[in-house]
């Protein structure tokens, strides 16, 4: 018996039991194929390139490395050098801090770190001993003597300082003035003397003594320096002479430095005697120290010309 052949729709039917359903379109799909964005969908800004894009940690690298090259560009320079050394400390500890790994390496590192600036940081800091360690220039003769200038006879001190410090003394530079008195100053005279000799501007002219005097080493001059003044002193070292209380004062101050003077100090000695009827012995009088003192700026500026000296 010969069988009937399915209809056309009947295939159809069969067809469409056989292929697998495939799944319906999602609206992200959807909207994919259409080119058409879905009502909630956000553009999210493009981020512009740039040429350097640094970590916080690469940022903090950075700081301390810079901190550290600056603060070596003023070594010299504690309000400089301090400063620069807090910030590379305070780099490094937060990238310590931030870093992975483990704990006690971390603050092994940061420990070493500290260390280390605080040393550096004490290097800068160490105190100049002036007992000790330093240059100094003490006034070790005084004598009085008759020198001849161009204007003829006057009448002097010859002043011999030494450096009796073991440190190397530079820019030496001296201030003397010599007053003459019928009679004791009182102390606060002899401080105001002092002072305006140390206040006085130390310019750069014949005063200067040569650049550095060795440990050990000796040079004089001659006050007054001015031929002038050494004939104003003649006559009043005659009545020094004579013994009837005439004094003869003698105001010194010495200014220079050596290797461990910071750049913004100078060393300063101080002398201060007086002759009354001999010039063989003096006596002291007001302040004789060595103490640091604020640098001017023409108090560290090298020598240019020598001193002078009066023959005898």
């Amino acid at each position: 018996m010969e069988m009937a052949k399915p209809s056309r729709a009947e295939r159809k039917r069969i067809k469409a039991r056989a292929t697998p359903a495939l799944p319906a379109k999602t609206e992200s799909q959807h909207d994919i194929e259409t080119h058409e964005a879905p009502a909630n969908y956000k553009t999210i800004p493009a981020i512009p390139e740039s040429g350097i894009r640094l970590s916080r940690k690469e940022v903090a690298v950075t700081i301390g490395a810079t901190a550290l090259a600056l603060g070596g560009l003023r070594a010299d320079d504690p309000w400089v050098t301090t400063p620069m050394l807090v910030i590379s400390w305070a780099a490094f500890i937060y990238l310590c801090v931030a870093h992975t790994g483990k704990w006690y390496s971390r603050g092994g590192v940061g420990l070493s770190i500290t260390i280390t600036l605080a040393l550096i940081g004490l290097r800068i800091y160490r105190p100049v001993n002036l007992s000790g360690d330093g240059a100094k220039i003490e006034v070790t003769s005084v004598t009085g003597v008759n020198l001849r200038s161009e204007l003829g006879r006057g009448f002097g001190l010859n002043i011999t300082f030494t450096n009796k410090g073991n440190r190397a003394a530079q820019n030496v530079l001296h201030k003397c003035e010599l007053v003459a008195m019928n009679g004791p100053m009182s102390a606060d005279e002899e401080m105001k003397y002092m002072d305006a000799v140390g206040s006085d501007p130390f310019v750069p002219t014949a005063q200067w003594m040569a650049n550095e005097m060795q440990p050990g080493d000796q040079s004089f001059f001659s006050c007054p320096e001015e031929d002038k003044p050494l004939l104003e002193m003649e006559p009043l070292s005659q009545l020094v002479l004579q013994g009837h209380g005439e004094r003869l004062y003698a105001f010194v101050t010495y200014k220079y430095t050596d290797a461990l003077v910071p750049a913004n100090k100078v060393r300063v000695s101080e002398f201060c005697g007086f002759f009354r009827g001999t010039f063989d012995v003096w006596h002291n009088c007001g302040r004789n120290r060595i103490f640091l003192a604020t640098a001017a700026p023409t108090s560290v500026t090298p020598a240019t010309q020598p001193h002078p000296t009066h023959d005898r």
